[in-house]
């Protein structure tokens, strides 16, 4: 049998019935009521014996809803990689392009000039290495928004 410890995201509360242990990483909820808290612990507010209990009938709820957690579990680092996947990793992007700095307003104090209009336009050669730029960057799985 594997060991486990106590999740350190594990918060509990004492409530009218009983306690209330809630997982802020897993989002696991559980209520204990008193006669159950009784049973498996000493005193309702110590929750370390109820969760490292191997008799205990709530084990395997504790172990699937992250209240315990193997021993060799680094949790900082789950909640890190979690972190990193939802920033980087969700397999969509989203991606602005300029197609050209072109204004029509011909506004006459406009210090910019005509010369500047027809260097900004989006050329298909330019727009042939952005696609390719695109492609080189992003897996085709991705989801890209244009």
């Amino acid at each position: 049998m594997e060991d486990y410890k106590p999740s350190v995201y594990t918060t509990v509360h004492k409530t009218d019935y009983g306690l209330t242990l809630f997982n802020t990483y897993s989002c696991g909820l559980l209520k204990i009521t008193d006669k159950e808290a009784k049973r498996q612990i000493p005193t309702s507010t110590q929750i370390v014996p109820l969760l490292a209990a191997k008799e205990s009938d709530y084990r395997q709820a504790l172990i699937d809803h992250g209240f315990l957690v193997r021993t060799d579990v680094d949790e900082f680092a789950l909640v890190k990689s979690r972190l990193y996947r939802s920033n980087y990793g969700t397999g969509s992007a989203t991606i602005t392009i300029n197609t050209g700095l072109a204004c029509n307003c011909r506004c006459t104090y406009c210090y910019e000039g005509e010369e500047h209009s027809a260097r900004s336009v989006l050329t298909p050669e330019k727009a042939s290495d952005i696609i390719a730029f695109i492609k080189s960057k992003f897996p085709p799985s991705t989801r890209l928004g244009l």
